[in-house]
């Protein structure tokens, strides 16, 4: 997905799209994370694996939405001036 971004904008590989690259792979793991330990405090306190899992979901998808969305907010301004530079 994101090649095609990259590929669609004119963007290279260069230094800001690995850094781009490197928070997203970031943000993913991170969000897992904090799902992951939702769904384990579930199942210390007695709830079935599937149960745990769709009762830490629910709680924390909107938080790891907003988290994500922030990231974006802040870093997508970057491509614009990246996108400039080659431009030029």
């Amino acid at each position: 997905m994101a090649f095609i971004y990259l590929g669609v904008t004119g963007n290279t590989i260069n230094i800001i799209s690995l850094s781009a690259l490197s928070i997203a792979i970031g943000m993913v793991v991170d969000d897992a994370i904090v799902v992951l330990e939702n769904i384990t405090r579930h199942i210390e306190r007695g709830s079935t694996p599937r149960e745990a899992a769709i009762y830490a979901t629910n709680e924390v998808w909107l938080a790891v939405i907003a988290t994500t969305l922030t990231i974006v907010a802040v870093f997508f301004p970057m491509t614009m001036v990246a996108h400039g530079r080659n431009d030029v």
